[in-house]
């Protein structure tokens, strides 16, 4: 029985431990020579890889007969004759790698007199090309394509070392914290070290996907990691802003 207890025993006291220090987070509640702090930071980068997507289609009727024969009239050029002159455009602006994201055909049926159906039908295909700056995605959307169908939006802003400015907001988060400290600190002690800090929160917020950039002047946003502390909402539409949050606890004088 002795053999199992000091296990326990050791256990025990960790948990302890830990409890009292996560409740020292409560105001009013902290051991003498403890201040508890919150601090935050924002941080705004400019993104390096924007998505321009498009779409493009054609208009034909199907008939359905009973049958079971289908007739097609397209009304004007077919799909292929649109790639074709778009991409052809496109290259000629020096946009050569358009990737095709999804192609599908919308249909409308209607029933006719003599047991027949008749469909007003679409093949829409959605394309997109990423570029790595807003020079190159101005260039993009001043693009005119020869057909009326065509929409140009910015459906993603990312920038591909996220992560490092991730870890940058949540330093000054950190580094915020301790000035508060040692501003609260002032004519009481002084800030000697930090004792506890939170793993912390951070928010990625970018201009809401499908905007169509050529007349968008602000946007709302679009959130893409949870937090609990409000964001401004009056962001630019070409940056991606990071936010960060972080509960730290200081050991006084």
């Amino acid at each position: 029985m002795r053999k199992h207890f000091f296990p326990f025993l050791i256990i025990l006291t960790v948990v302890i431990t830990v409890v009292s220090l996560a409740s020292s987070l409560a105001v009013g509640n902290r051991p003498r020579g403890q201040l508890a702090v919150r601090g935050v930071a924002e941080l705004e980068v400019e993104a390096n890889k924007i998505t321009v997507s498009f779409t493009l289609s054609d208009y034909f009727i199907e008939e359905l007969t009973s049958h079971d024969a289908a007739t097609f009239r397209t009304r004007g050029p077919t799909i292929i004759e649109i790639e074709a002159e778009a991409l052809a455009v496109l290259a000629t602006a020096g946009f050569t790698d358009v990737r095709l994201d999804n192609a599908r055909i919308n249909r409308r049926w209607f029933s006719l007199p003599n047991n027949s159906s008749l469909s007003h039908s679409y093949n829409v295909r959605s394309y997109s090309i990423v570029v790595s700056d807003f020079a190159a995605a101005d260039r993009l959307l001043q693009v005119n394509l020869p057909f009326n169908t065509t929409q140009f939006a910015i459906t993603g802003l990312e920038n591909t070392h996220i992560e490092e400015y991730r870890l940058q907001v949540m330093q000054a988060a950190l580094a915020n914290a301790r000035s508060r400290a040692e501003a609260l600190a002032a004519g009481y002690g002084r800030v000697r070290g930090l004792l506890f800090v939170s793993d912390g929160q951070s928010r990625i917020t970018a201009p809401q996907a499908g905007i169509n950039a050529r007349t968008a002047l602000a946007a709302p946003m679009m959130e893409a990691d949870s937090a609990e502390f409000a964001v401004n909402q009056n962001l630019n539409l070409r940056t991606i802003k990071l936010s960060a949050g972080v509960d730290a606890i200081f050991i006084l004088n």
